[in-house]
């Protein structure tokens, strides 16, 4: 007998009213009904308010609206897990609208598959036009953690993240004063020493990237942010699978270390040695960065 499963999709949103409706009209069209729509408000000033309180009245589907002061994706992401009241936690940025039967594809294989070592479930995205964000998932192989995936079966690219809840909230994104974004990976690779997560091949979400967006301004986000990196590069170094890949991430370690001024998130890892050594070669990095920042 299957078990009743609530998944909480959440949509974090800053001033991105007139895209919303992608994710509500998406959400409408769902084969199953075990679900809320949690919108996390980053302390927009256009009229999502207005738009989401309008469908809220509509009661078509479960929708809840929490607002907050301006902090970052990974802010609202935060207030979002410790408000869901779902078993599993699955983001549909506003960019992005959902797949028809992503809420039951996701129920149906958690309840064939789940365990207290699994973490949650990865499936696939696409653009508008069907093209595939990511590589195809490796033959014969049902679980993985998200960092063996890209290094290990070579399958990089954007995918649909579901985590169980329970334990986004054992590992919340750090939140940096006067810095405003922390890439995924920082709370994905803390999971990994720990967790699994289950491969379902399937489209979950459909994404359309808009120009305001992480992609369009990746250089700027990292210049603006290097404690976030900071941490991201600390963990990766002894998460590596070569020689060559820990010296790239000890050197963007010291490089965003540099920058940042920042001494609470330092490498305490297995690698100090190196970290030092190659302490010339992050300072050659920055003069880097500060060289493509003026430009």
């Amino acid at each position: 007998m299957k078990e009743n499963v609530m998944v909480t999709i959440f949509t974090p949103t800053y001033n991105r009213g007139k895209l919303l409706y992608r994710v509500y009209d998406s959400l409408k069209e769902q084969t199953a009904s075990d679900f809320e729509w949690l919108i996390v408000d980053d302390g927009s000033s256009d009229n999502t308010e207005e738009i989401v309180q309008n469908w809220i009245d509509e009661e078509i589907i479960n929708i809840r609206y929490i607002r907050k002061e301006n902090g970052g994706k990974h802010t609202a992401f935060n207030t979002g897990v410790q408000n869901a009241k779902g078993e599993l936690f699955f983001c549909v940025d506003s960019d992005d609208f959902a797949s028809k039967t992503c809420v039951e594809d996701i129920i149906d294989t958690w309840n064939d598959a789940k365990s207290d070592k699994v973490a949650g479930i990865i499936g696939k995205k696409t653009d508008t036009e069907g093209k595939l964000l990511c590589g195809e998932f490796p033959n014969g192989i049902s679980e993985t953690t998200v960092y063996d995936l890209g290094r290990k079966h070579q399958c990089y690219g954007e995918k649909s993240m579901v985590y169980r809840t329970d334990i986004l909230k054992e590992y919340p994104y750090p939140e940096i004063e006067n810095e405003r974004f922390i890439g995924e990976c920082v709370v994905y690779d803390r999971i990994d020493q720990v967790y699994t997560m289950l491969l379902l091949d399937k489209v979950l979400t459909i994404c359309e990237y808009q120009p305001d967006g992480l992609t369009d301004t990746i250089f700027s986000t990292m210049l603006k942010n290097p404690t976030g990196y900071k941490i991201y590069h600390a963990r990766r170094i002894d998460m590596a699978y070569s020689f060559k890949e820990r010296v790239g991430y000890v050197i963007r370690y010291n490089a965003f270390d540099i920058l940042s001024g920042d001494s609470k998130h330092n490498y305490n890892g297995n690698h100090k040695f190196l970290v030092a050594l190659l302490r010339p070669f992050g300072w050659l990095l920055t003069k880097y960065y500060n060289y493509k920042k003026k430009k």
